[in-house]
C-alpha cells in the first residue's frame, strides 16, 4: 500500500494541471469513500498513507481536520476483540504518529498542552504533544519529516563539464590531449585505418 501511495502521488504531481485538476479530484474522491464510515480498515490506511505521500498541505487540510473521528475508529477497532481489526487499527495509529508530529508542530503554537491536543485529536493527543515539544527541542538541522517522504535521493541538476587537459603546441595552437586509448591517424604506430580496395589493371583479352 505504501508503494502504491508513492505512485498514485508520483502521477498527481506529474499530470495535475489547471485544467484537469487531477490532485483535488483524487483527494476529494478517497476523502469521500475514507468518511463514508463504510470502508474497512485496511482501506483507510492505504488513504491516509496517500494522503501523506501528497504532501504537507493534503495532511494540513484533510487528515488533521478530520483526525479526532479517526482516532474514535481507531479506538473502538482495538476494543471490539478482533485480532484483525486491532492489528489495523495499531498501523494505522504508528502511520499517524511517524508523520503527523512535523505537521503538527508548524500549525500549532508552543507551549504544547497535552490537554488541548487530546481534545482536538482524540486519544493519541497526548502522544502527538510529547512528539511534538521533543521535535521544538531538537536542532534545526537535525528535524527530517519522518514517514514517507524520508530517504529520497536528489539528483544533482549541475551540468558537467569537460576537464580533459590541454596542450600548447609550439606553434601557439591550443588542442585537447586525447586519451591513450583512443587512436590518432595522423601519429605512428597508430590503429590503421578502414583499407581501400586496390585498383584492379585492365586486362584486354586477344580476339
Amino acid at each position: 500500500r505504501q508503494e502504491a501511495a508513492k505512485l498514485v502521488a508520483l502521477m498527481s504531481r506529474n499530470f495535475n494541471s489547471a485544467t484537469n485538476e487531477i490532485q483535488r479530484r483524487i483527494t476529494q474522491h478517497l476523502a469521500q469513500i475514507w468518511l463514508g464510515g463504510q470502508s474497512p480498515l485496511a482501506t483507510h490506511y492505504g488513504i491516509l498513507a496517500i494522503f501523506i505521500e501528497l504532501g504537507p498541505e493534503v495532511i494540513r487540510t484533510i487528515v488533521v481536520s478530520q483526525l479526532k473521528n479517526e482516532c474514535t475508529v481507531l479506538k473502538n477497532a482495538m476494543s471490539s476483540g478482533v485480532a484483525i481489526q486491532k492489528v489495523a487499527a495499531e498501523n494505522i495509529q504508528s502511520l499517524l504518529l511517524l508523520n503527523l508530529p512535523p505537521i503538527l508542530k508548524n500549525i500549532r503554537q508552543a507551549p504544547d498542552v497535552a490537554e488541548s491536543y487530546t481534545a482536538d485529536y482524540g486519544y493519541i493527543g497526548q502522544t502527538l504533544c510529547a512528539s511534538v515539544a521533543q521535535l521544538r527541542k531538537a536542532p534545526a538541522t537535525a528535524i527530517l519529516r519522518p514517514g514517507l517522504q524520508v530517504g529520497r535521493l536528489s539528483l544533482p541538476t549541475t551540468p558537467v563539464t569537460s576537464n580533459a587537459p590541454r596542450a600548447r603546441l609550439a606553434s601557439g595552437v591550443v588542442r585537447t590531449v586525447t586519451s591513450p586509448l583512443t587512436p590518432n591517424p595522423s601519429t605512428p604506430g597508430s590503429l590503421p585505418g578502414t583499407p581501400t580496395t586496390p585498383n584492379t589493371p585492365q586486362v584486354t583479352l586477344p580476339r
